[in-house]
């Protein structure tokens, strides 16, 4: 592959291993977000179910319960009542049978439980048998039915209390269960991102560090200092260009020294054979007429005089 084509190749490698880690840095901040979007989902939720269902159930057969027994107050006092507030109690009656049949429809879709909405369906047409037999004056029948009546409000608020309780007890339950998960969705996206951060270490830093020293070296005079392979990003390409830079540094020394070495050796070859005398003046002696002037003949084939 050519140097070029493979610097356009890796050119916008690390600005994509920081954008890849950017990414998954953003999808586990939004994995956390949906984790703490879930559990105050499921607290809402939770508190709304509770309210709304086992507490209301209960509330409103209390309610309920209570309706019936006005209801039976008023049918004593309507008993014992003159003709004049015969009608005002008629119409109390009817407010309160009208009360209590809605508050008993509310209990009814408050509660979860199946066996709770039997009860219900039970308790309606007892409380009807229990007017029927009002108007009829059967006193008997109506002892019957009240006890009944109560039996069944006793046990509906026993079966709402218990399946709350149950519905708490899950409740907790669920609440630590998305405790534990949210702390171990916390401690994973804190190794995620550890590991994110030493991918980024050893993919890019590292290798800098390592081209930012192998250059100091270089610089310093240490031509011979081993440059580390790169990679296919732009730290690889630098490295490779550093090597390919060490190489011809140590060719052109070694063409400087070997032409160096060639005129020396040609000087010497030319000193050796020549038939004419040289004169060999230092750079600091006076000219060679003068009378201290330093002078060195050289005698082919004689040695110096």
């Amino acid at each position: 592959m050519r140097p070029g084509l493979g610097m356009s190749l890796a050119k916008y490698s690390i600005g994509a291993k920081i954008f890849g880690a950017f990414i998954a840095m953003g999808a586990l901040i939004a994995l956390l977000g949906a984790a703490g979007y879930g559990v105050l989902s499921f607290a809402g939720q939770m508190t709304v179910t509770t309210f709304d269902g086992p507490l209301m159930a209960i509330n409103y057969a209390r309610a309920a319960q209570s309706d019936f027994i006005a209801l039976q107050m008023a049918e004593l006092r309507y008993e014992h009542a003159d003709a004049k507030t015969r009608d005002s109690i008629t119409a109390e009656i009817a407010d309160l049978a009208i009360t209590f049949a809605d508050d008993l429809e509310v209990a009814e879709q408050r509660s979860l439980a199946e066996d709770e909405k039997a009860l219900i369906r039970q308790i309606r047409p007892l409380v009807a048998n229990w007017r029927a037999a009002r108007a009829k004056g059967d006193i008997a029948a109506l002892e019957k039915i009240d006890r009944q009546v109560d039996a069944k409000f006793d046990l509906l608020i026993e079966l709402n209390t218990d399946h709350s309780f149950i519905g708490r007890r899950r409740a907790v339950t669920n609440i630590d269960l998305y405790k534990y998960i949210t702390v171990g969705a916390t401690i994973l996206a804190l190794l995620l991102a550890g590991a994110i951060t030493l991918f980024l270490r050893s993919r890019i830093v590292r290798p800098l560090s390592a081209a930012a020293t192998v250059a100091d070296r270089i610089a310093s005079g240490e031509l011979q200092t081993p440059i580390p392979p790169g990679g296919a990003d732009e730290t690889g390409a630098l490295l490779r260009s550093m090597t390919v830079m060490q190489d011809n540094i140590r060719e052109m020394m070694a063409r400087e020294t070997a032409l160096r070495r060639s005129a020396e050796n040609r000087l010497s070859d030319a000193l050796e054979t020549s038939r004419e005398g040289v004169i060999l003046v230092a750079p600091d002696s006076p000219p060679p007429e003068a009378p201290k002037a330093r002078i060195e003949f050289w005698l082919p084939r004689f040695g110096t005089a």
